[in-house]
């Protein structure tokens, strides 16, 4: 699967924050902890929208960040709601060769234009993900990288 290899780093995936604010590394009331279902070896960042349209970009199929940091997948909060501008940047990503697992939005998280807006993420939405349903079908090839809804986030970064 593109994208999700191991790279001996500690951090090996960012997760965009729900609530699209700044925050460190934290699993509810255990600060500082990492997420154990990650398995021994990995770690994860948290980002906000401002990461993801303005830093991030991808090589040799790993999300990068200007500073070094790279990432091996990219996990979205488990909601059927995005910003359509991340939504943008996240095809862009995908199609240089990033991996994103989440579920396949169905709406943006803003009434700014609607209900056209909503619309016009939907299609693009289904052109990312594709027939990828989260059930019978967990994967999506797009570009040079790949959509995943319905995979654990270890099983991806044990591959």
């Amino acid at each position: 699967m593109a994208g999700s290899k191991k790279s001996g780093n500690p951090v090996d995936l960012p997760k965009l924050s729900s609530h699209h604010m700044d925050a460190h590394r934290k699993l509810p009331n255990l600060p500082n902890t990492p997420d154990p279902a990650l398995g021994f070896g990995y770690d994860y960042d948290v980002c906000n929208q401002e990461v993801i349209e303005t830093r991030m970009s991808v090589t040799d199929g790993r999300i990068v960040l200007p500073d070094g940091l790279s990432y091996a997948l990219l996990a979205l909060p488990p909601r059927t709601e995005i910003d359509y501008d991340v939504l943008l940047k996240l095809e862009k990503l995908v199609k240089a060769g990033a991996t994103v697992v989440g579920p396949k939005p169905v709406k943006t998280n803003t009434l700014t234009d609607y209900p056209h807006r909503d619309e016009t993420l939907r299609k693009l939405a289904d052109k990312l993900w594709g027939p990828c349903d989260g059930k019978t079908v967990k994967e999506h090839a797009y570009g040079k990288g790949c959509m995943v809804w319905g995979r654990t986030l270890r099983e991806l970064l044990i591959e």
